[in-house]
């Protein structure tokens, strides 16, 4: 990028685990976003069928607004190419008052800070605050205490938000406390919220982040992701592996309806980490999102032209068993 702009644009990465909360709290933020200013969001999600671009794009009617997806799971592999094709345009064409990016619960935060704190961007971006979204909760559980991301997710905090704070209890801020007084973020200043609300005084926070000191911790070899893709009848199903964890996303097109109690009885009943959907219903727009057991849904007034659902699980999903159970929840259309 050879032409240097008037103004660096202030830039935030908005991080954390996955299930914590961050597309809700970037959507409180953009509701709270200066009328005259344009922002830009770009989003990366582990799976394949871009549902927080969509889910954004529902909730956030704001003008002078631009959300650009990364596909799942390749925002900082490749050299950081699908992340740097991705700026170029916002940068060159949008050239936002702010940029906001969200990376995959399962992405490397450090990678997408090189990419920007690189000569590459030094006229660009004026890198601001990493904000690590966290739940307390976590932090009494050793799948996320000993997870490489998890950890880096804390390391390049320069604000550690507890978000759902309502539903914390003193025992896991405890061990939260406990933990971080033993980690990389002893001091980095902590923030409480409920509902994600972010203040967008936190994004003015300054960022800590220096290159030349994380270029010299031991890199993690990235196992290869695996992708499957495959369509029939109106419905692409999307298969992802990466590492120990797993994604299955299905996207049905406008033919297909879904009985809505019989869908949340289904997502209810099955144990995975995390279910994403914006899914067309014999009342409208569902929109669900589930953490582990803990089932959220909503109605909205958004005009589908196609239901989108996914499951992210650390153990095997099973494509046929899942597919056939969402087939059971369908409310047959004439063509």
């Amino acid at each position: 990028m050879s032409t240097k702009p008037l103004r660096r644009v202030p830039t935030n990465i908005i991080t954390g685990f996955l299930g914590v909360g961050k597309t809700t709290s970037i959507n409180h933020l953009l509701a709270k976003k200066p009328v005259s200013e344009r922002w830009a969001v770009l989003v990366n999600e582990f799976g394949q069928i871009g549902l927080d671009k969509t889910l954004l794009e529902a909730e956030s009617a704001s003008p002078g607004l631009l959300i650009k997806e990364v596909p799942g799971g390749c925002m900082c592999c490749s050299a950081g190419l699908p992340v740097t094709v991705a700026l170029n345009q916002i940068l060159r064409e949008v050239k936002p008052d702010r940029l906001l990016i969200e990376p995959s619960g399962l992405g490397h935060p450090k990678e997408i800070l090189e990419i920007l704190s690189g000569q590459q961007y030094q006229n660009w971006i004026e890198l601001g605050a990493t904000i690590t979204l966290v739940d307390a909760r976590h932090f009494n559980d050793e799948r996320y205490t000993t997870h490489n991301i998890f950890l880096q997710q804390l390391a390049v905090a320069d604000l550690i938000v507890v978000n759902k704070y309502d539903k914390q209890n003193p025992a896991d801020l405890l061990q939260m406390q406990t933990v971080l007084a033993q980690s990389e973020a002893q001091a980095t200043p902590i923030q409480m919220t409920e509902w994600g609300q972010l203040s967008p005084s936190w994004l003015d926070i300054p960022s800590l982040f220096k290159r030349a000191i994380w270029q010299q911790v031991t890199q993690t070899k990235q196992q290869q992701d695996v992708i499957n893709q495959y369509s029939e009848a109106g419905i692409v199903v999307y298969e992802h592996q990466k590492e120990s964890w797993a994604s299955l996303g299905f996207r049905f097109d406008s033919r297909h309806q879904f009985d809505e109690a019989a869908l949340l009885h289904f997502c209810g009943q099955l144990n995975v980490a995390r279910i994403k959907a914006v899914v067309s219903t014999q009342f409208g727009t569902l929109f669900i999102n589930q953490v582990n057991t803990e089932l959220n849904f909503n109605q909205g007034d958004a005009l589908l032209t196609e239901s989108l659902i996914e499951f992210i699980s650390i153990t095997a999903l099973s494509t046929e068993a899942i597919k056939a159970g969402l087939s059971d929840c369908l409310i047959l259309k004439h063509q």
